[in-house]
């Protein structure tokens, strides 16, 4: 997968995002998703506004490739380690 599309995977029973490949998650792409713990995107380069907003459950996130993250991308996420390398 290269890309998630705008609402692509909203409101989603989804625990683990695995994306190797990804370079764009688009707007509000992974929103309202309350399974969600843990995203591996390690070559996604731009991840859009409130993208993984109300994934309350979200604690690990590894971005090291992102160069642009919109506004309230996480908002309400409860991250507890954030890898990136490049903002």
């Amino acid at each position: 997968m290269s890309a998630v599309e705008d609402y692509g995977m909203y409101n989603t029973r989804i625990r683990h995002a695995i994306m190797p490949n990804c370079v764009s998650i688009g707007k509000s792409s992974f929103l309202d998703n309350k399974d969600l713990i843990y995203l591996h995107a390690p070559s996604v380069e731009t991840i859009d506004g409130y993208a993984f907003m109300y994934c309350n459950k979200l604690s690990n996130v590894n971005i090291i490739g992102a160069k642009s993250i919109g506004n309230n991308a996480f908002a309400d996420t409860d991250i507890r380690s954030l890898e990136f390398n490049r903002l």
